[in-house]
């Protein structure tokens, strides 16, 4: 199969570095991998333990749904709702609060007038009134 849009992607730089390293220590170099926070000693008796109890317990013995997951669907849903029932584009809240979280940032306006006509499909959209709205 041809896959046109992934042979455009750029290489994988982690890619890229894993092979810059092969061929270094291949050369005879000792290469410090700072990269990879791989352990270079075996974990501790009572962690090898609990991984064995874990593993015998049958609600592990399923894929996880990591929290993330969740959240980052429910984003997608409500951005799709905005921009589907209020015209609306939206972005993750980069540059409002700590760290954006829990906030939705428009997508750049330009002017007063637009910011105010997102607000008011934004409004609309969830059900709310635009009486008094500017």
């Amino acid at each position: 199969m041809n896959f046109p849009r992934i042979e455009r992607l750029p290489p994988y730089v982690f890619d890229i570095i894993g092979d810059l390293t092969l061929a270094v220590r291949r050369a005879g170099e000792d290469v410090i991998d700072l990269g990879m926070g791989n352990p270079d000693a075996p974990p501790p008796p009572h962690v090898l333990q609990k991984l064995v109890e874990s593993a015998g317990e049958s609600p592990n013995h399923r894929y996880s749904v990591p929290q993330a997951i969740y959240e980052l669907r429910v984003a997608i849903e409500l951005s799709k709702f905005l921009w589907q029932e209020a015209k609306v584009a939206v972005s993750r809240g980069i540059g409002v609060g700590a760290c954006g979280d829990e906030h939705v940032r428009f997508a750049p306006i330009a002017n007063e007038h637009r910011t105010r006509q997102a607000a008011r499909g934004i409004r609309n959209a969830l059900g709310g009134s635009a009486a008094g709205a500017a």
